[in-house]
């Protein structure tokens, strides 16, 4: 868990950088993600986005095992699942016809075009 919580930050860091940060205090957050296997970093999203004091926390995903789906349950409000599987294929991308990495970069990309980086001027 230490290891995807310090992962997560990573990420936040290099995509947040230069962005509006909304808070989650009394607001209801939604955690999305393409499907869960573990549950890891789902539980670390958790974990980061109790500490800001949501009214709720629910999870919204398309596939999840169902050991995992128990875990999570315990932990949010509402758990949205297309699916809650007894007979989990092994992986995420095992449900999809086409399940392909995207990249820092290209999230960035996808980013900026609803919550552009603000220009901070540069003083010579």
């Amino acid at each position: 868990m230490e290891i995807e919580k310090r992962e997560a930050q990573r990420r936040r860091d290099v995509y947040m950088s230069g962005r509006t940060q909304y808070r989650a205090t009394g607001k209801i957050a939604i955690l999305v993600d393409d499907g869960i296997a573990t549950g890891l970093t789902m539980k670390a999203a958790i974990a980061d986005i109790r500490r800001q004091k949501p009214e709720k926390i629910i999870v919204a995903i398309p596939i999840v095992p169902l050991e995992t789906a128990h875990e999570l349950t315990k932990l949010v409000d509402d758990l949205a699942a297309l699916e809650v599987s007894a007979y989990y294929l092994g992986a995420v991308g095992a449900y999809y016809a086409d399940f392909p990495q995207i990249t820092d970069r290209e999230v960035i990309l996808m980013l900026d075009r609803v919550n552009p980086r603000k220009l901070v001027a540069q003083h010579s």
